[in-house]
This record gives C-alpha cells, sequence and structure tokens, in this order.
C-alpha cells in the first residue's frame, strides 16, 4: 500500500513537471506565420499578434496575446479590433477521440472601433458580407459525395462537429466599444461603451445556456446596462425560431441627451434631458411567440418640438406592459400597456394580427388625463388641426373600442371632461395686443360611432356640453348631433343658450376646404351682448330673432368669404349712436316758412342720440363684405317728443369701406301728423292714405356714425305742389260759378281729384 501511494505521488509529481516544464519547451511562436496564413482567406483584413504560449498547469491550451484585426483602409489606420489576451482552454479526454472540445474561452480587454462615414456606411460591413472560394459548392459537394459513399450521414457528421466545438464557457472581460459616427452630423460624435462584461456558461447543445452581460453606457461613471437568463437548449439540430429565450434586461440611470445628435431630425419631436430606468424580462421563442414584461421610467424628460423649437416641462413617464409577441405569425397579444405621464394615465389591450401584411385588430383604449396637455406634448402634429397659439388644458376621460383593418374598420369613441380650458390670441373681446382670450367648457361629453369601409368613412356621434365661457360669454346646455359621410360634416339640431336667448342650427363642414354652410335661427338674443363683442360695440341694443343662411370658409379672409342671407327683428331695440326721428323733424323744422309758422325753437338733441323703437324687422343678404338691406321696417319709433312713427329704409352698408347708404322714409303717427298739419296747412302735401306724413330720408355715413338727411327737395317740391294745388282749385270754383256748372261735394272732390273737376267743366262748356 506504500508503495503504491509513493508511485502515486511520484506520478503526479511527474506530470505537475512536465505541465510547468512543457510551456517552455514547446515555442508556438515559431508556427506563427503558419496560424495567420489558414485564418487569412477566412477573414479579409491584416490580422497579426504578438505571441502563442501553450499552458497546461490550468488545463490545455494556447494563450494569444495582442491580436489586432486591421481597419478597412477606407475608414482609418486604426486598429479595427485590439484583443490584449484571448485564452482558449480545451478538454483532454476528448483530445483522445480526436475531438476537440473547447473548455474556456477568455477574451481580456478587447477594444472595438466602429466608424460610420458621411454616407452611412459601416467598417464592418466587408466582414460580414459573405466570401467563399470560387470551387465552395463544388468543394462541398465533393465532400458530402464522399460522406455519403463512406456510409455516414451528412448531417449527423455535422452535429457531431457543431456538438464539439461547442465551448462549455466563454468569458469576455473588461472590454469596449468606440462608435464614431460622421453620418448626417456636422462633426464627428464619439461615444464610448466601457466596461463590457459577458459570460456565457453551461454551453451545450441539450442544456439552457447561462447568459450574463453588462456594461457602462456613455454618461454613466459605473456598469448600468445588465443582461441575464438563459438561452436553449439549443438542441441536436438548432433551428433560431424555435431556441428559447428567458432574458432579463436591467438598465440604470440612462442619460438621454447622450443620444440627441444621432435622433433624426425629420422626427416631430426629440428628447434633450432625462434619465431612463428599465426593467423587462423576454420569455419564449420566435415561432410560438415571446412574452414581454417589465416596466420603463423615464425622470425629469423634456421634449423638443423640433419645428418650433417648444420644449415641455419636466414629465415622469412610466410604462408598464405584459405582452405576447408572436413575430412569425404576425400577431401581437396585449394584456397590459400602462402608460403614465405625470399623473395621467393611458391603457391598451386587445390584439393586432397581420402586421406584415393587412394588419388587423382588436383594441380597447382607455385613458384618465389630469391634464390633456402632457399627452399632447408628445403629439405636436395636433397643432395643424388647431388655429395658430391655441392653448388648451384640462381634465379629460376617454375609451375608444376600435377594430378592424385599415381600410374596413369600426370605432367606437367616447370622451369627457369636467372642465376643459382654452385661450388663443384674439381681440375682438377687447383684450389688448399681446393678450389672450379665456374660456372654459364645463360638463362636457361626446360619443362617435365610426366605421371605415373600402376607404369611405362614415361617422355619426353627439356632443353635450352643460355650460361655460367663450370670448367672455357666458353659455349653457348646449348640445349637437352630427355624421359624416361623404368627405362632408353634418351637424344637426344643434343648440345653445347664449347671450340670455337662444341659438339653433343645422348645416355641413367640408373638412379637406373648410368650406361650410349653416342655417342658424335666433330667438331673444341680447343684440348688445352679442354685438360687443365686434368693432361695432354699443351701436345696437334689443332682443334678436331671425332665420338665416350662411355659406363661408375658416380662412384667413373669414369676412370676405361669408354670404349671409335672411330674415331678423329685434323687439325693443334700440339704435344707440343716432336720434332718427328727432334729427330728421330738426331738418323738417328749420326748412323756411315751416320754422316760422312753429312760433318756437325745438330743444337741441340730446347728448346721447339713441333711437327708440318697438321692433326692426328686417331682410339682408351679404357677399364680399357688402350688406344688402332690402328691407327694414321700424315700427313706433319715439322720443320724448313724439311717438308711434315707422321708417322704412333699404340699401347697401359696405363693411369694408366702412360706409353707409340707405334711402327710405319715416311715417309719423297719425297723432302728430295732425298737429303738425293742423298748425302748417302746407305739410299736407306729405300725407299718405292713412293721413300720416311721408318723410323721405337718406342715410350715409357709416355704422359708427350714421348720418340722416331728410331729402328737403322732394319735401319744397311737395308744398310747391300743394300751393298749385289750392290755387288751382280756387280758380276752378270761380270760374265754375261764372259759368254756372254745378258744384261738387268736397267729399266727391276729394275721390275723384281736381282732373275730373277739370273734365267735368271742359265738359259743361263745351257741351259734351
Amino acid at each position: 500500500m506504500k508503495r503504491a501511494i509513493i508511485i502515486a505521488s511520484c506520478t503526479v509529481s511527474f506530470f505537475i513537471l512536465a505541465a510547468l516544464i512543457t510551456p517552455f519547451c514547446i515555442d508556438l511562436n515559431k508556427y506563427k506565420g503558419k496560424i495567420l496564413t489558414l485564418a487569412k482567406p477566412h477573414l479579409p483584413r491584416e490580422i497579426d499578434f504578438d505571441s502563442i504560449e501553450l499552458s497546461i498547469l490550468k488545463g490545455l491550451g494556447v494563450d494569444l496575446q495582442g491580436l489586432r484585426i486591421a481597419e478597412n483602409p477606407m475608414f482609418g489606420t486604426e486598429d479595427f479590433l485590439f484583443l490584449e489576451r484571448l485564452k482558449i482552454k480545451v478538454k483532454l479526454f476528448p483530445l483522445i477521440k480526436k475531438q476537440i472540445q473547447i473548455k474556456k474561452l477568455l477574451l481580456d480587454k478587447p477594444t472595438i472601433r466602429l466608424v460610420r462615414n458621411a454616407q452611412g456606411e459601416f467598417n464592418f460591413t466587408d466582414l460580414v458580407e459573405s466570401k467563399q472560394p470560387e470551387d465552395s459548392e463544388q468543394q462541398e459537394d465533393s465532400e458530402n459525395k464522399d460522406r455519403k459513399h463512406s456510409g455516414k450521414d451528412t448531417t449527423e457528421t455535422e452535429n457531431v462537429l457543431l456538438a464539439g466545438m461547442l465551448v462549455s464557457e466563454c468569458s469576455l472581460q473588461q472590454g469596449k466599444i468606440e462608435f464614431i459616427d460622421s453620418f448626417k452630423q456636422k462633426k464627428p460624435i464619439k461615444k464610448t461603451f466601457d466596461r463590457v462584461t459577458i459570460q456565457l456558461n453551461n454551453i451545450s447543445l441539450n442544456k439552457p445556456i447561462q447568459i450574463s452581460m453588462s456594461g457602462q453606457l456613455p454618461g454613466a461613471t459605473t456598469q448600468n446596462l445588465k443582461i441575464d437568463g438563459f438561452l436553449g437548449p439549443l438542441g441536436e439540430k438548432p433551428e433560431i425560431d424555435h431556441i428559447f429565450t428567458d432574458i432579463s434586461l436591467f438598465l440604470k440611470e440612462f442619460f438621454l441627451p447622450e443620444f440627441h445628435s444621432f435622433i433624426p431630425e425629420d422626427l416631430p419631436v426629440s428628447p434633450i434631458n432625462g434619465t431612463v430606468n428599465v426593467n423587462l424580462r423576454l420569455k419564449g421563442d420566435l415561432a410560438t411567440g415571446i412574452i414581454s414584461e417589465g416596466n420603463i421610467r423615464c425622470e425629469e424628460l423634456i421634449l423638443e418640438e423640433n419645428q418650433q423649437k417648444k420644449q415641455t416641462e419636466k414629465m415622469l413617464i412610466t410604462l408598464q406592459n405584459k405582452m405576447k409577441i408572436m413575430w412569425k405569425k404576425g400577431r401581437i397579444e396585449v394584456n397590459q400597456l400602462d402608460l403614465n405621464i405625470n399623473t395621467n394615465n393611458l391603457s391598451m389591450k386587445g390584439f393586432i394580427e397581420n402586421i406584415q401584411d393587412n394588419p388587423r385588430w382588436n383594441i380597447t383604449l382607455q385613458s384618465q388625463l389630469t391634464d390633456i396637455t402632457d399627452m399632447v406634448a408628445l403629439y405636436p402634429a395636433t397643432d395643424e388641426f388647431l388655429p395658430e397659439d391655441f392653448d388648451f388644458s384640462g381634465a379629460m376621460a376617454l375609451e375608444m373600442i376600435s377594430e378592424g383593418s385599415k381600410d374596413n374598420l369600426s370605432a367606437n369613441i367616447q370622451f369627457s371632461s369636467p372642465r376643459f380650458d382654452f385661450s388663443f390670441p384674439q381681440s375682438i373681446d377687447g383684450t389688448q395686443e399681446g393678450e389672450k382670450s379665456k374660456g372654459f367648457l364645463e360638463s362636457l361629453a361626446m360619443e362617435v360611432n365610426a366605421t371605415i369601409k373600402n376607404g369611405n368613412i362614415h361617422g355619426t356621434g353627439a356632443m353635450e356640453c352643460a355650460g361655460g365661457e367663450a370670448l367672455s360669454v357666458a353659455l349653457q346646455d348646449m348640445k349637437t348631433n352630427f355624421n359624416y359621410e361623404d368627405d362632408l360634416l353634418r351637424i344637426h339640431d344643434f343648440q345653445v343658450y347664449i347671450f340670455q336667448g337662444e341659438i339653433s342650427m343645422d348645416g355641413t363642414v367640408e373638412p379637406q376646404t373648410l368650406r361650410w354652410n349653416m342655417t342658424p335661427t335666433m330667438k331673444d338674443i341680447q343684440m348688445a351682448e352679442a354685438i360687443d363683442l365686434t368693432q361695432y360695440k354699443d351701436l345696437f341694443k334689443g332682443l334678436l330673432s331671425g332665420n338665416f343662411n350662411a355659406v363661408g370658409s375658416s380662412e384667413k379672409n373669414m369676412l370676405n368669404e361669408l354670404q349671409v342671407k335672411g330674415s331678423f327683428r329685434l323687439a325693443q331695440g334700440e339704435l344707440r349712436n343716432t336720434n332718427l326721428l328727432d334729427s330728421i323733424m330738426d331738418s323738417l323744422f328749420g326748412l323756411k316758412g315751416i320754422s316760422n309758422k312753429l312760433g318756437k325753437k325745438r330743444k337741441s338733441l340730446n347728448k346721447h342720440k339713441v333711437t327708440h323703437f318697438d321692433s326692426m324687422d328686417g331682410q339682408l343678404t351679404m357677399a364680399d363684405s357688402k350688406i344688402l338691406l332690402q328691407k327694414i321696417f321700424l315700427h313706433n319709433i319715439h322720443t320724448s317728443e313724439a311717438s308711434g312713427a315707422d321708417a322704412q329704409l333699404k340699401g347697401i352698408a359696405n363693411l369694408d369701406a366702412d360706409t353707409l347708404n340707405l334711402k327710405g322714409e319715416i311715417i309719423l303717427s297719425q297723432n302728430d301728423s295732425s298737429k303738425l298739419t293742423n298748425k302748417i296747412a302746407e305739410l299736407e302735401a306729405l300725407l299718405n292714405q292713412e293721413e300720416r306724413l311721408v318723410l323721405p330720408i337718406t342715410v350715409t355715413g357709416s355704422l359708427q356714425e350714421p348720418k340722416p338727411f331728410l331729402d328737403t327737395q322732394y319735401v319744397l317740391n311737395a308744398m310747391a305742389k300743394y300751393y298749385g294745388k289750392k290755387g288751382l282749385e280756387k280758380g276752378i270754383e270761380s270760374l265754375s260759378e261764372k259759368l254756372g256748372s254745378p258744384k261738387e261735394s268736397s267729399s266727391d272732390q276729394e275721390e275723384q281729384g281736381i282732373e275730373k273737376t277739370v273734365d267735368k267743366l271742359f265738359k259743361s262748356i263745351f257741351g259734351k
């Protein structure tokens, strides 16, 4: 027994001594040239190393130091790859069977230099391109034939070879990747991925391979990227689609600005600040699907809109997901996808299939937003559909259920907001330049059902709003129904209580051209409140009712495009910048021959000129910024000195030129007409059949400063005819007495007129 122990000890000592001495006795460097010659056909670059040694003590293998792969001359003169040390350990016993099985592969401190030039070409392209000798196919066929004739199955041989060449353990330590990018950059950008570590354990065909990777990304001070998990088993006949994967990805404090220069400039927004943390697990295979579960968190994120260079406030964004991705089947199943932006939540579930060809889906989308602006910041293209500098904010709840494909889909959308605030730079409500008009809507709710079939869009919907304010005007109980078909939006039963009255309307809108056609109906609108929103503030007062048809376009020159036709009534009204009746009466009483008979001067008009009336009825048309007043009738115009007068006007109001050109007449009451004709008999020439004085007038000036004029020439001509008539009547009466003609009663003369009297006179003279 003692002898056996001595022999064993000597044997072990011999092998230890041999392991120590052999590496010094065998110099592998003399084979350097042959090794490089064997490698050269498989690598289209110059390759070299400093030295190679044989190691036995810690396992049979080789230790290669200073390995270099040259750079593509088009990208510089530095090394593409520099590996400080490469250690290869092989299993001893498989060598007896003439099999090479690598036990351990160690890459120590490799440095890889990746370059992208101004044309977008990478410096490793020539390495990944497949280059084989021209007779490779013939050689492969010949080898397969030899294997067949030898009785060995080709596939079996390849599997044995693959199994033999697998590495049991592979390790990469302290790696570095330098990336230099000149593509679409003002100057070359250099980023370094440092302290890269890769560890592969239990590498085999029949067991899962353990994977561990870590690294330090640009901008970090410690290793902030880690990947752990398992891959495989690969199987005797490895197929990529069926290789099972269970990988966990961890990313800590990744600084987004480090990669800002690589973001394409044509994107709507790009991050300029923020740190990202990721905890994600991927489990499955490509054939049956990979389950993705985890979360992404981005803190202090600031986005910049690339067009207008607007920046958002700092945001906190988290994404929680659990989904199954079956890329080979073209299907994604979403069990959970929760996006949180600050205090806003957006969630989605459902599935998408046929992704590569014609995607189909069934998706439910829900959101609870405390501030809608946070969501809009992620989609600045919204500005294209809103007026310039239109701002809005508020809480919102949204639910959308959509199914189908892009050419044949249906969707139900429900939207609600307890309060929706907005503002825009308009000054028509009296705000100063630079200020914004503000408004809000309360208890806003809308539902839309839409379908797309063969490219045709059809939709129906309804909207309700309990109240709010716009342009400093309160509104209540706003509601409408609408539908969209044949590229036309039709509005039905729109109704809102505003200006202490009611507006209802039907109409259409062409979204592509922004042209619209509306038929508004107004009932008891406070005219003073409505007109105060325009440049004609303080000009009118009363209750406005009417029916109109309006056609226009929501473009810059809205007033020039506007066309209106309709009728209206202004009840209990006032024209607040003129006293129409008193102005005309003053002109009348100022005429020579009338003022003397009054025997006194009229009082001067009040400082605030106002025309009061019971109602104003009218018909108008508007086009090219011109209002054609076809018929305006003012009923019961009253002042402190007179009442019961009426007025009729027609003409044109030119809004561009700000001019008025109206003609018409004022019709005094029977009572006032009687009083005046009793004092001034000549005014009888202006009486109509109702015994009311009719005074022709003209109104010029502008809407802000109208200038009413009495047609004095008409009045004077009428009075002259009156004098002539009276003179003729006296002459006829005198002549009749001399000729003995029968007298007509005054009532007969009034009915038949002077012409009839003269005719009878001539008949009595000539006996005809």
